[in-house]
C-alpha cells in the first residue's frame, strides 16, 4: 500500500550529510494519496500523507515533521506552521488533514510534505535540489504542482533554520517512471502496459516503442475505498463501539498481521477477506477490463500500493499481471534515475 506506519528512510553511500555548499542534487517527489516518497542523492524517505497545522504554542518540538515557513518564494505560506507524516498523527489523530482527502491537496500541501519529510535527514544550512515530482493528472495539473514546489523558501526545520532551494525539472504523470525502474523485465521495442494501483486512484499507462507514453487512463478509488469499507464493517463496529481508526488498519494491513492495536488484541483478517471481495469487483474488475484493449502488450505490470495488498497479487498473476516487488517505490526510484540522468547530462 502507499502508507507508511512511521517514517522509514533508507540511506544509500550518498546519504546528504552537514556540508552547506553543493550543486543541486537529483531528487525525486511522489507525494501519493497514501505517503509521500522522496529521494535525495540516494537516500529514500517516506512518510504518511499527513498533515497538522499548528495554531498554537507546541509543549514540545516534535523530533521529526515540524516545520515553520519564515519566507520565501510562497508568500501564502509564511507564518505558517504544521507538522507532517507520523508525528502529525501522533499529535492529534482526529484533526489531521490528509492528501486524500481531496483530489487537489497533492497542490495544496505538497511543497510543505516535502519540507517536512526533510526533518528525517540531518540537518543542512543549505538544500538544493533539481527536482522530478509527480502526479495524478500531469496534463491537467503538472504546472500549478511544479509551480507549488519550485523557488527558494527560508524555513525552520525542527528547531532550525535551513534555505531549501528547489529546481523542478519536470512534472511527470504518476507511475509513469516505473518503466524506467523496470525497464529490465519490459521489451522497450514493444508496447507496455503499467497499472498503477494507488491509495486514492487507480491508472492505466500505455507505453510504446522506446519508452513513449501513447495513453493513459485515471479510475477514481484506491486503496482507501477499502480501508473505508473496514472501518465502517458491522463486526469492525461491534468490535471496536465505533468505526475504525483508518491509519491503524492501513498499518495493519500493510504489515500484514492485521493486528488492529496492541492494545485492543483484535485480528480483522476475516473483515478484510469479506470487503476485499467486493473492493476488488468495485475498483479492480473496471481498470483491468479497460486493459483488455491491451491484450497485444508485450508486458503488464503492476505498481502501486494496490498491488501489494494481500491476496491481490495471486488475483493479478492469475490474469496475467506481474505485481512489482517494489509496488510503493516503483515510480520514485524510476523519477530518481531520470532526474540522475539530467544531473549528470548538464555537468561540465
Amino acid at each position: 500500500m502507499t502508507i507508511a506506519t512511521h517514517q522509514s528512510i533508507r540511506a544509500g553511500q550518498d546519504t546528504p550529510t552537514a556540508a552547506t555548499h553543493d550543486p543541486a542534487w537529483a531528487t525525486a517527489y511522489d507525494c501519493g494519496n497514501g505517503s509521500v516518497k522522496l529521494i535525495i542523492n540516494s537516500a529514500e524517505i517516506r512518510i504518511p500523507s499527513y498533515i497538522q497545522p499548528i495554531l498554537f504554542p507546541l509543549r514540545d518540538v516534535p523530533a521529526t515533521g515540524f516545520v515553520e515557513y519564515l519566507d520565501g518564494d510562497r508568500a501564502d505560506l509564511i507564518s505558517r506552521k504544521w507538522v507532517g507524516g507520523i508525528s502529525a498523527y501522533h499529535l492529534n489523530p482526529t484533526t489531521l488533514t490528509r492528501v486524500v482527502d481531496s483530489r487537489s491537496s497533492k497542490i495544496e500541501l505538497g511543497l510543505q510534505l516535502l519540507l517536512s519529510a526533510l526533518t528525517e535527514l540531518p540537518h543542512r544550512d543549505q538544500w538544493h535540489f533539481a527536482l522530478i515530482a509527480s502526479i495524478h493528472d500531469a496534463q491537467a495539473m503538472g504546472e500549478r504542482m511544479g509551480k507549488s514546489l519550485k523557488g527558494t523558501h527560508r524555513v525552520k526545520l525542527g528547531t532550525q533554520l535551513s534555505t531549501v532551494t528547489i529546481d523542478v525539472i519536470r512534472v511527470l504523470e504518476e507511475g509513469a517512471a516505473a518503466i524506467v525502474e523496470h525497464r529490465s523485465e519490459l521489451d522497450l521495442s514493444g508496447q507496455n502496459l503499467i497499472y498503477d494501483f494507488g491509495n486514492g486512484t487507480l491508472a492505466l499507462s500505455m507505453f510504446g516503442a522506446k519508452g513513449k507514453l501513447l495513453d493513459r487512463q485515471i479510475f477514481p478509488g484506491g486503496v482507501e475505498t477499502l480501508i473505508d469499507a473496514i472501518a465502517r464493517n458491522l463486526d469492525t463496529r461491534k468490535q471496536l463501539s465505533e468505526e475504525g481508526d483508518r491509519h491503524l488498519i492501513h498499518s495493519a494491513i500493510e504489515r500484514k498481521d492485521f493486528l488492529y492495536s496492541k492494545r485492543s488484541g483484535w485480528n480483522f483478517r476475516s473483515v478484510y477477506e469479506a470487503e476485499i471481495k467486493p473492493w476488488v469487483v468495485s475498483n479492480l474488475a473496471p481498470v483491468i477490463k479497460a486493459a483488455s484493449k491491451w491484450e497485444m502488450a508485450d508486458a503488464h505490470l503492476a505498481i502501486g500500493g494496490g498491488s501489494q495488498l494481500p491476496l491481490i497479487s495471486q488475483l493479478l498473476a492469475a490474469r496475467g499481471i506481474s505485481a512489482v516487488s517494489d509496488g510503493v517505490w516503483a515510480n520514485a526510484r524510476g523519477m530518481y534515475k531520470l532526474a540522475h540522468a539530467k544531473a549528470e547530462a548538464t555537468q561540465p
